[in-house]
């Protein structure tokens, strides 16, 4: 029976016809809306690109046309391509499906959407697959093998196939049947038979780590950008969701090798309420953003660049007027980002870039490259509508013939290439490769130049592109010398990956290469081999990485030794290599970039070697690493983990053996001015040199080039043709930018060259850490705000429309089938309220802040840890408070306590940092530096000049109960945007919140706000937020209350104290970490006191006993271990003491005391090297320190180490420039050296300074030091110095006005002071002068004498014997006349015989 339309199935079915017949409507006209472009006429052919070549390392050679061609890294294939390696040669292919396949040496395959491999072996990584996607096939003879997200190796060969997964499933098949393998299986398959699968019990990993590692980080996703959701009225730990790209429209101009990319991109809000938008883009390496616009209320309003600090406030006030502001700041060189809000309900927002790239033509092709391939380990995101069109102009479409995407569409005239899809999901880069016809030459040399006007200079760019044929050469020999930073600083996990890349870069060399490998730490050492350089075969490699696994880390980093001793095995060579792998953080020697970078210049003077830098770690130097690539004409290189180790190996072996032009000249004459110069020298295969310069003068009209190729010199006059056209507009804009990237790198720190940095950014519109782009909602409200809307002639092109092209009409019914998709696939729920938030950071803090009572419901805290038996891992000396106090603790006062400590060396109290009163207490802004090694931090000076050698601390009362932290911990929020960044981004997110701290309470604010907005989440992530926090502890408050806020956290606790006992000089300072580490368990003073009563004969062994007993009463105390160390050394048991002394310092327990102790034990057992290692950490974890540069140069001096002396102290003087005893400690190092005419010039400078008159006055002080060195001159004269000029100098300080007598007392150990005294009884009528500050006594005596005179300590003796040497200078109103004696103090005495 019918059933009855009325009911309610019937009324359904008609909603759903009816729904049925709106979407087909819908869809017909969003067909037409798409489909009617292509009833253009027919498009031109061109060949078509499928795969690309991302790194090749060796011979890696392309079959075309019967021939073969030597391919370089970032080749885009044809979509047909057969490859081959060659005897030792690496591959890595990007194929279109986001697949990547890593090639060995002697391996062939053919390259067609899947691979077939025809010989060899390769390693095989495929993403996940997508609905509906189907898994690309790969064949081996008979055998076909796909697999989806995982990783596998296949083999081919005589004995058949062999497929190993290690990561996924594959399926394999073959004519005898089909097989899964799984992870950890492996499968062999015979011609005919059917796959035989097998577990595998160990893999030999032919890939150096590609199976483990997977080869990650090979680039950072670029060009597209990112609009993050922040819901923050959502639930606690609600992810900041990236919402859906609605539409994507990417316009490219290309013209005379300059690309102009135009990305406009609509971001669309599924959810019913507004949403708080948080914009990040990265433009690809070589490229700059040029300008930045936000559609308001259906305008769209170009950004303009204003200073940072106007630009936020602008932005704030504009925000608090219910105004759609926009704010694009600088995260880094390639990376901004922006606040955009709101984004509307179910509505959307447009966001337009625009930047630039220079295109550099190599072997007759032209590339461009827009970046749409997500970067490993992201997923790829869905962009609803998305087209692409190039614009090929100049003439572009005459010169070349182009090759790009089989899915884009080249034009008739051959001027556009187009590409349109819908519901897209990239998983490989747009590509373009234009290769000149063979009837179009190209200039090698050519100029553009931009004419300011009137009397400023020009503007120039020069750029040669060697017409040589690279690809008819022979590879040339990888000589490489591997050096890598063995230097106390850094994670351990740091260090593994160092070795990590450098097991990968000597696993890559081929049979016939040869390596070396040093260390590189106080000094550098050759560990491998031991002379020359040894042939690359498996056994030498594993020999050499033996020798760095071996050789622990440990001492300060000097970066200038390298240099000389690395070019000495590669002198003579004809395309030698030096690979630095490390920090790049100098903290000893040459330590500012331009003393780096021209000693530098110096050792390469006649040298062929490139040197090539790799940064390992969070924490690196890129600024000083990238510099001194450029000087030494090789690249800067970045790993951030174990995983990028492969891949950056492939980069420099690629790089080892690619022909490179040396001693490169270009006769360009005299007259340009702040010059900018892209290579050093070389130029290697695929690369163009460009120069950049300001100049009142013309060039010349052909130039000289002169060079090195191939073992043969050349020289070659060349044309110098001026190339015009639109480039000429850019070169003032590119100059500018070549001037901030060095500024960037100046080693006295950003804040130094603020104003140089701003003034460029603002004259030529350049995006900088002090400047931001600013979108105001109107043009009438920049005028309203006084903003400025500059005209920049020097601001560059534009070769894209302007803006106004964006306002074309687009097809609706496109437009809201996109919203209904992104509506089906975007993430729902994310909300706020509708009201304009203030900035995200401040909403953080303002929860953070607020009082415990009103603080967001946080978990339950967990129990503390059980008591760890770690030395630093110990049961805290209480438990902390179950509710933080809404107010902070009062700090309670510090105790010293350590009598034992005061009888070592300590800093020189000129060099200690005074303790702030309070939290409130300026601390030091900037101070970003790591458990690595932090960046400058401020340091007072005592007032007091009577202080100078008086070291020992006073003692104070025991603290009573611990400190507690008063900042809420275990906070619950909404996730941030930077949560879904990188840590690199984070950590630049971080410092600048951190900046804008004044006290520790703040920072620990800053650090829970970043805690709970889930950007920490794990040990890698808070270990450099650690790092930051533990860099700005400057007071005994500061370390109370960050060691007391993480007392539930024994591992980050002992990290931060670890951290601050490396770097901390200060006995006051370094008591606080220890007493809030170990509590108040033992009296260390009143211990002290119990030693020095054991007078017994068998005294040695009970104070071992006391001190032993102590420790198991404070497991690990320092304090405790420093005492056994010194027990055990002055009994003579060495070995001890060093085993001892060894395990603290594995431990991280270095503090600058036991530096001292422990290199005094090396020094006792005669192991120099060793102990000025050790030495040389007091400096390595706070290099900017006065203090520990100053103690570091005594302890050099006191050994009669002066040239390490005088290096130590030159960075004492670059640190302190006025203080003028750090000068006359110079001048003691260099005498000490044998250089007597450089001591008595500085110590001439000083006497001729400035200083205040007295008893303390350094001029005083310099004439006697004079004195000093003059007398012995006089005291054996030479031809070099004659008795009658030495004699005149003496005269002309003015010491003697008649005749008179000067006895001088000098040593070398500035940890003590000395005196002259003379009998009580006895009379001493002259001057007396104390300079013991700098090691001298002076008395002055009546000609006729006076009694004998003691030599005898001040204050407290030391447990070491201490020399000194007398000198008597005796005139009788014509002569001079000079006695000398030495002799010592034994240890533990208190005088010495006159």
């Amino acid at each position: 029976m019918a059933k009855d339309s009325g009911s309610p199935g019937a009324s359904r079915k008609r909603r759903w016809i009816g729904l049925g017949a709106l979407l087909l409507v819908v869809s017909a006209g969003t067909a037409v809306a798409i489909t009617q472009p292509w009833k253009k006429p027919p498009p031109v052919k061109s060949e078509r690109l499928g795969a690309s070549l991302e790194l090749a390392a060796g011979e890696v050679l392309l079959a075309k046309d019967g021939k073969t061609e030597r391919l370089l890294s970032g080749t885009p294939l044809p979509e047909v391509a057969e490859l081959s390696t060659g005897p030792g040669a690496r591959a890595l292919v990007r194929l279109g499906d986001g697949s990547r396949i890593f090639l060995r040496d002697g391996t062939k395959v053919t390259i067609a959407g899947g691979v077939t491999l025809q010989a060899g072996q390769l390693w095989l990584e495929a993403p996940p697959l997508e609905d509906g996607q189907k898994a690309v096939a790969h064949r081996l003879g008979d055998a076909e093998v796909s697999l989806s997200d995982g990783g596998a190796s296949l083999s081919f060969g005589s004995g058949g196939a062999q497929v190993y997964v290690a990561e996924g499933l594959a399926i394999v098949s073959a004519a005898g049947g089909r097989a899964e393998v799984k992870a950890g299986e492996q499968a062999a398959v015979v011609a005919g038979a059917a796959p035989k699968v097998e577990p595998v019990a160990f893999w030999e990993d032919w890939t150096g780590g590609m199976g483990d590692r997977g080869g990650g980080g090979l680039r950072v996703g670029a060009g597209s950008g990112s609009l993050y959701a922040v819901d923050r009225s959502g639930p606690p730990g609600a992810p900041a969701l990236p919402l859906a790209i609605q539409r994507q429209t990417v316009k490219v101009a290309l013209e005379d090798e300059l690309a102009e990319t135009l990305v406009d991109q609509r971001f669309f809000n599924p959810s019913s309420v507004p949403v708080e938008g948080w914009y990040w883009f990265t433009v690809p390496e070589d490229a700059q953003l040029v300008s930045f616009a936000l559609e308001t209320n259906g305008q769209l309003v170009e950004g303009e660049i204003v200073e940072r600090k106007q630009a936020a406030a602008t932005y704030e006030a504009a925000v608090r007027r219910d105004n759609d502001p926009a704010l694009l700041e600088w995260i880094d060189a390639r990376t901004v980002r922006a606040r955009i809000f709101p984004v509307p309900p179910a509505g959307e927002r447009r966001i337009v870039l625009r930047y630039q790239q220079l295109l550099t033509e190599s072997e007759g092709k032209l590339r461009y490259r827009y970046p749409l391939a997500a970067p490993r380990g992201r997923d790829a995101a869905t962009i609803e509508e998305f087209s692409l069109e190039v614009q090929l102009r100049g003439g572009l479409e005459k010169e070349y013939d182009l090759a790009t995407l089989g899915e884009a569409r080249v034009a008739t005239d051959g001027r556009a290439v187009s590409m349109r899809r819908s519901g897209y999901t990239p998983r490989a880069d747009f590509e373009l490769e234009l290769t000149r016809r063979p009837d179009q030459s190209r200039v090698p040399l050519r100029s553009n130049r931009f004419s300011a006007g009137g009397d400023q200079a020009s503007y120039v760019m020069v750029r040669f592109a060697p017409d040589v044929d690279f690809a008819r050469l022979p590879a040339p020999r990888g000589d490489v010398v591997v050096v890598v930073d063995t230097s106390a600083a850094g994670d351990p996990s740091e260090q593994q990956t160092k070795l990590a890349v450098a097991e990968a870069l000597l696993r890559s060399l081929s049979a016939g290469d040869r390596f070396a490998v040093m260390s590189a730490d106080v000094a550098a050492t050759v560990l491998y081999p031991g002379d020359g350089l040894a042939e690359a075969t498996p056994e030498a490699i594993s020999a050499a990485l033996e020798k760095v696994a071996a050789h622990a880390a440990g001492g300060a980093t000097d970066l200038g030794a390298i240099f000389e001793q690395a070019l000495a095995r590669v002198h003579g060579l004809e395309q030698p290599a030096v690979v630095y792998v490390g920090d790049g953080l100098a903290t000893s020697g040459e330590r500012s970039g331009d003393a780096l970078a021209e000693r530098l210049r110096r050792s390469m003077t006649g040298s062929r070697a490139r040197l090539f830098t790799v940064g390992v770690g969070a924490e690196i130097d890129a600024a000083m690493l990238g510099r001194l690539a450029r000087v030494g004409g090789g690249e800067a290189l970045r790993v951030e983990g174990p995983e990028q180790a492969v891949v950056r190996a492939l980069e420099l072996s690629g790089a080892l053996k690619t022909p490179t032009i040396t001693d490169l000249e270009l006769g360009l004459g005299e007259g340009l001015d702040d010059v900018f110069v892209s290579a050093g020298g070389k130029l290697s295969r695929g690369q163009e040199l460009v120069l950049l310069a300001r100049t009142h003068h013309d060039l010349p009209a052909s130039i000289k080039v002169k060079g090195r190729l191939g073992g043969d010199a050349f020289e070659k006059e060349y044309r110098l043709e001026a190339a015009g056209g639109p480039l000429d507009r850019l070169v003032p804009r590119l100059w500018a930018t070549a001037y901030v990237e060095r500024l960037l790198g100046d080693s006295r720190g950003i804040e130094a060259v603020r104003g140089k940095i701003l003034a460029l950014g603002l004259e030529y519109g350049l995006m900088t850490p002090f400047t931001s782009f600013l979108a105001l909602d109107s043009e009438a409200a920049y005028g309203q705000q006084g903003i400025q809307r500059r005209r920049r002639d020097l601001g560059g092109l534009r070769l894209t429309a302007d803006a106004s092209w964006l306002k074309e009409q687009e097809p609706k019914t496109s437009g809201l089938m996109s919203m209904i998709a992104a509506a089906a696939t975007a993430p729902i729920g994310c909300g706020v309220n509708g009201s304009s938030p203030a900035r995200e950071e401040r909403a953080i803090e303002r929860a953070v802040a607020a009082p415990a009572g009103d603080a967001p419901a946080a978990a339950s805290a967990p129990p503390p840890p059980p008591p760890s038996t770690g030395l630093l891992g110990g049961a805290p000396p209480s438990p902390p408070p179950a509710e933080p106090e809404p107010e902070l603790a009062a700090a309670p006062s510090a105790a010293m306590g350590d009598a034992e400590a005061a009888k070592l060396d300590e800093a020189p109290r000129e060099y200690r940092a005074e303790a702030k009163p309070s939290m409130g207490g300026a601390v030091a802004k900037g101070a970003t530096g790591a458990l690595g090694k932090p960046k400058k931090v401020s340091d007072k000076d005592r007032s007091d000049p009577q202080a100078y050698g008086s070291t020992r601390p006073t003692s104070r009362p025991q603290p009573g109960t611990p400190l507690e932290s008063p900042v809420p911990r275990a906070l619950r929020l909404p996730c941030s945007d930077a949560a879904a960044r990188s840590l690199a981004h984070r950590r630049i997110l971080w410092e600048k919140r951190l900046a804008d701290r004044s006290d520790m309470f703040a920072a620990l604010n800053a650090y829970e706000a970043a805690a709970g907005s889930c950007e920490i989440t794990g040990w890698k992530d808070q270990r450099v937020f650690l790092q930051l926090l533990h860099a700005r502890a400057n007071t005994e408050q500061d370390i109370s209350l960050l060691l007391a806020h993480f007392i539930r956290e024994p591992d980050a606790r002992a990290y931060l104290a670890r951290g601050l006992l490396r770097r901390l000089v200060d006995q006051s300072l370094i008591g606080a970490v220890e007493r809030s580490m170990f509590g108040s368990g033992v009296d260390w003073d009143d211990l002290d006191r119990q030693l020095n009563l054991v007078t017994e004969p068998d005294a040695p062994t009970k104070r071992l006993q006391l001190v032993q007993a102590a420790l198991q009463r404070s497991p690990g105390d320092p304090q405790g271990e420093r005492r056994l160390i010194q027990l055990l050394s002055e009994q003579g048991k060495l070995d001890e003491a060093l085993a001892r002394g060894r395990s603290l310092r594995e431990q991280g327990l270095m503090t600058p005391v036991l530096a001292q102790q422990l290199g005094e034990v090396f020094v006792a057992h005669g192991q120099i090297d060793e102990a000025q290692r050790i030495f040389s950490e007091i400096v390595e974890f706070d290099p900017d320190n006065p203090a520990s540069r100053a103690l570091l140069g005594d302890i050099f001096l006191r050994h009669g180490w002066f040239e390490r002396a005088y290096r130590q102290y030159e960075d004492l003087v670059a640190i302190r420039p006025d203080d003028q005893v750090a000068v006359i400690r110079l001048a003691r190092a260099a005498a000490g050296a044998g250089r007597i005419d450089e001591a008595l010039r500085l110590l001439r400078k000083v006497a001729a300074g400035e200083g205040r008159p007295g008893a303390d006055d350094p001029r005083r002080y310099a004439r006697l030091h004079a004195a000093v060195l003059l007398a012995r001159l006089l005291a054996a004269p030479s031809d070099q110095a004659p008795e009658a000029s030495v004699a005149r100098e003496l005269g002309r300080l003015q010491l003697f006005t008649g005749p008179a007598s000067w006895t001088f007392l000098v040593w070398d150990d500035l940890g003590v002071r000395l005196a002259l005294v003379a009998d009580p009884t006895a009379s001493l009528a002259g001057d007396v002068a104390d300079a013991g500050v700098s090691g001298l006594y002076a008395l002055q005596l009546p000609a006729a004498g006076g009694p004998a005179l003691q030599v005898r300590h001040q204050g407290y003796t030391v447990g070491r014997a201490v020399a000194f040497e007398r000198i008597t200078v005796h005139f009788d109103g014509k002569a001079f006349k000079v006695e000398r004696s030495s002799g010592q103090i034994a240890a533990g005495e208190v005088a010495a015989g006159g």
